[in-house]
């Protein structure tokens, strides 16, 4: 939940970042490490959602096929202890002694308690019954004449089982039967416990005849193992009767929940609607629905069944931890790609920052900024370009004010041309009108104005005069033209050499 809500946050800072801004109005900073972490961000995204189903698929299917193996081996435990059991009765039915014992028929109590005796004798010394004796509580010789032969040392029970249901079912029906757990023997005298208990008729070899019954019980303790052995994936297993009845072992459902108590009868019903009329034996059948997976075989030798449910949760418990660890892989790949990102866009944006800030310096006028990289890439390439472009630049200006310098000169020294002979023609006509007029000391005044004009005129050569000789020619042309004009207009030069008013 932790690393969801680092993903959630992670993601909402970025979107938070960029929601009052389109893509376009993002500087390029933002854009590299926008761009550069949703494509990392999705690629890892995807991949990771790909591993994880993937990995669920293959952990799903593996706890399947464990299930079943389970389910399997479980049945063949089964089978296995209830085929011995069935030969263990058998060999009781063939064996000689007892069926001398059988045969007999007894006219006293004595008689009988003596054949009780003898038969108990032979049944404890029975070499096939000894190498089951960690699996089989005992096993009972019942004679259709009394007799009672026992392979434990329990006391018998005093109701006498020629009269009991389970005695009558085995001999009229002439076959093996099986019977479901139950409390307490059928038999003998013992503390309260569960077992299950198989019957056979006792056969007379001679004549074929059915002379009473062979019943062997087993600890239901022994089922429980089994079917705890096949549980330990986190289900349940249990077993189910030729008419689909829950069979209670007490050592499955003592510690069970209601929950898992409703698990299994959901299972229940679920194989009883997929049950075929003829049974499939050492076959296993999957059956699944949204909530679990249940397991269920056919026992060879008792129409039973017996099945397992494991709720989904618990199959998919592993895949959890891949989950984790795709969520932390994406937000470590999240966290990765922004810091690389941040790097990335610094590494190219500030190089750029400087010289966008070096071309505005020029856009301001300023031409003798410079910028400097080491850098050989596409940006050392823009800042060498910017150097030599500063430099062209400042060459043409350069040029182009020399050019026009040259040009105002020429323009100018033009116009002095043009204008110097008409002022000097018309100023010596002024003179000589003076002098016709006998006007000696106006002619001199205005010989002495043009002669000074054209002295800081000509300047000696120079391009620049000072102000000084700049007010002495504006003041010789202003003298020259009061003369000329006959005084018709007046002026006043501060001069501090010379003043006319």
């Amino acid at each position: 939940m932790y690393l969801k809500m680092l993903i959630k946050k992670q993601l909402q800072t970025i979107m938070q970042h960029t929601a009052s801004k389109t893509l376009q109005q993002l500087n390029m900073k933002e854009k590299l490490i926008f761009i550069f972490t949703i494509a990392v961000s999705g690629i890892v995204i995807l991949f990771g959602v790909l591993h994880y189903q993937m990995t669920a698929r293959t952990l799903y299917r593996e706890a399947r096929e464990e299930s079943v193996q389970m389910i399997d081996y479980a049945c063949s435990d089964i089978n296995t202890l209830f085929t011995e059991t069935y030969l263990l009765c058998s060999a009781v039915n063939d064996d000689i002694s007892l069926q001398r014992l059988m045969r007999r028929t007894f006219t006293s109590k004595k008689e009988l308690f003596s054949s009780d005796l003898e038969g108990n004798m032979e049944m404890l010394t029975l070499p096939s019954h000894n190498s089951y004796n960690k699996d089989i509580f005992g096993i009972y010789v019942l004679g259709d004449h009394g007799g009672r032969y026992k392979s434990c040392s329990s006391s018998f029970l005093s109701a006498d089982p020629r009269k009991t249901d389970w005695y009558r079912i085995i001999h009229s029906t002439g076959r093996p039967q099986w019977f479901p757990p139950h409390k307490n023997s059928y038999v003998v005298q013992t503390p309260e416990f569960s077992c299950i208990s198989i019957g056979i008729p006792f056969v007379d070899k001679l004549t074929g005849h059915i002379k009473g019954v062979i019943l062997a019980e087993i600890a239901s303790e022994k089922l429980s193992e089994i079917a705890d052995r096949a549980g330990n994936s986190g289900g349940a297993v249990f077993l189910m009767d030729e008419r689909n009845r829950i069979m209670n072992l007490s050592a499955l459902t003592k510690d069970l929940s209601s929950k898992d108590q409703t698990s299994i009868e959901q299972a229940r019903k679920m194989v009883e609607q997929n049950l075929k009329e003829v049974p499939e034996y050492g076959v296993s059948h999957i059956l699944e629905d949204k909530n679990r997976l249940v397991v269920y075989q056919t026992l060879e030798r008792a129409d039973w069944k017996i099945v397992g449910v494991i709720p989904r949760s618990e199959i998919i418990r592993s895949v959890r931890y891949i989950k984790i660890l795709t969520i932390m892989l994406i937000a470590i790949s999240v966290s990765v790609s922004m810091a690389v990102a941040e790097l990335v866009a610094e590494s190219v944006t500030k190089p750029l920052s400087v010289l966008a800030d070096a071309m505005e310096q020029v856009r301001a006028g300023n031409l003798d900024v410079s910028v400097h990289t080491e850098r050989k890439d596409e940006i050392g390439v823009l800042y060498q370009s910017f150097q030599h472009m500063t430099r062209e630049m400042r060459t043409m200006i350069q040029t182009i004010y020399e050019e026009q310098e040259k040009l105002r000169i020429e323009e100018l020294r033009a116009l002095q041309a043009q204008i110097q002979p008409h002022f000097l023609y018309n100023t010596l006509d002024s003179i000589i009108w003076s002098l016709r007029m006998n006007q000696v000391k106006e002619s001199i005044q205005m010989l002495d104005a043009l002669t000074d004009f054209f002295k800081i005129t000509l300047s000696k050569g120079k391009d620049i005069i000072s102000m000084e000789e700049e007010i002495r020619h504006v003041n010789s042309y202003l003298r020259i033209l009061h003369k000329r004009y006959c005084e018709k207009f007046d002026y006043d030069l501060n001069d501090k050499t010379n003043q006319k008013s």
